[in-house]
């Protein structure tokens, strides 16, 4: 089994900002697509290897 990452940004691409949080407001949509981005690679490398890819 190839466990996926879970979501760690919203759908809507609203975060939070504070001092504990550095991001800009703009890059919370940029970093949900790569996270998504990044679980479709390792489902279909999972496939290609055989494994059964799970999506948290």
């Amino acid at each position: 089994m190839v466990v996926g990452y879970p979501d760690l940004f919203p759908e809507d691409g609203v975060g939070c900002t504070s001092s504990k949080v550095p991001l800009a407001a703009g890059d919370f949509a940029w970093l949900r697509d790569k996270e998504k981005e990044l679980n479709a690679m390792l489902a279909r490398q999972a496939r290609r290897g055989g494994a059964e890819y799970v999506n948290t």
